[in-house]
């Protein structure tokens, strides 16, 4: 008889244990933030020649996994493509382009951040050559 309640107390106490909530589903839920210094305006305009600076800070509460820039043209060519794996809970994209291309009247700038639980962050915007 003690067999017999040892057997089922252990198979109680097996079900209770494969009835906990196995999910891998990740506890952080706070996105990562992008700060865009630069260019300062979401329709930022620039004259022929300038220099066009691109400044993005890039923070999350636990690490970065991917920080991206892109710049692109209408027809999705690509200007700039800058996209790195910091493994950090801060990183800074800092770069420049020198907006000498007539193909640069309307160019469309993309930023992405990533964090190490899969959050994505985006924003868009636009820069224009005069």
């Amino acid at each position: 008889m003690k067999y017999i309640k040892f057997l089922f107390l252990g198979l109680i106490v097996s079900v209770f244990v494969s009835c906990e909530d196995d999910s891998n589903e990740p506890t952080d839920k706070e996105l990562p933030t992008i700060t865009k210094i630069s260019p300062q305006y979401a329709h930022q305009a620039y004259d022929f020649g300038d220099t066009a600076y691109f400044i993005v800070e890039f923070k999350d509460n636990v690490a970065l996994k991917e920080a991206s820039v892109r710049l692109y043209l209408e027809t999705e060519e690509t200007i700039l493509n800058i996209q790195k794996f910091p493994n950090a809970a801060n990183y800074r994209i800092d770069t420049f382009v020198i907006m000498n291309d007539p193909r640069f009247s309307d160019l469309n700038f993309d930023i992405k951040a990533i964090d190490a639980s899969g959050n994505v962050a985006l924003q868009s915007s636009h820069i224009h050559l005069r």
